[in-house]
């Protein structure tokens, strides 16, 4: 279940961050992974989660909740730490393509005044 719980937040993350860069193709690739580890969370989570609530004590409560909130915490973090070091180019958050274009500009006409601030992101 640590698992399923560490891929659904570091996919969710993978997705929202997607969302901010200018790759339509890296959204739709993180969009189909974040529902789909979604779907298979449910399958997972949702007989567990029931039966708690029905029999469980209130100690056993806290314990999933907090299980389940450092798992979720882990995985959007760690997703987070990956996708700061790996993100170039289209993929990289933040990214237009409008921007792209003036940074690839920018490299050739060293005198554009765009150089310094795209190259710093």
């Amino acid at each position: 279940m640590a698992l399923f719980l560490l891929l659904q937040n570091a996919s969710f993350t993978f997705v929202s961050r997607a969302r901010n860069s200018a790759s339509y193709a890296l959204h739709a690739a993180a969009a189909v992974c974040s529902n789909g580890v979604f779907f298979m969370t449910q399958f997972v989570t949702f007989g567990v989660m029931m039966e708690l609530l029905k029999t469980g004590t209130l100690v056993q409560k806290l314990g999933v909740g907090a299980f389940y909130t450092v798992f979720t915490v882990a995985g959007s973090v760690a997703m987070h730490w990956f996708a700061k070091r790996y993100e170039k180019g289209k993929m990289r958050v933040g990214a237009t393509s409008i921007q792209l274009v003036c940074f690839k500009l920018s490299r050739r006409c060293s005198f554009l005044p765009l150089r310094r601030g795209l190259s710093q992101r």
